[in-house]
């Protein structure tokens, strides 16, 4: 069933195409697609990682250090080097105001 998903997280580039990175992590793919010949529908369908951990973007592969959120509700914070701190927020103006979503956001990372 079909439902609203929210995703906040980083995408860091690990510099390998399709192919260096399942040679270099072979156990990473389900062994119904170890002979498989199509490199690609390896990737997006073989591995047992699955695809919310490796992404390709323009055929190299990119790790995610992915976090789901609740799509009624949340509030996610990070300090920045300079001492500020970015928040991201949502929420149901029913239930809270914006002032106590972005407090329970900075509180999180205080």
């Amino acid at each position: 069933m079909s439902r609203t998903e929210v995703h906040k997280g980083k995408a860091t580039p690990l510099n390998k195409d399709v192919f260096e990175f399942l040679t270099k992590y072979p156990e990473l793919i389900h062994p119904d697609y170890k002979n498989c010949d199509d490199i690609y529908e390896v990737f997006y369908n073989g591995l047992t990682c699955g695809y919310e951990k490796y992404i390709l973007i323009e055929d190299m592969v990119w790790e995610l250090d992915n976090r789901e959120l609740d799509p009624y509700g949340f509030s996610f914070a990070e300090k920045n080097l300079d001492g500020s701190i970015t928040y991201f927020v949502s929420f149901y103006n029913g239930g809270c105001s914006l002032g106590e979503a972005i407090q329970s956001a900075v509180g999180s990372v205080t």
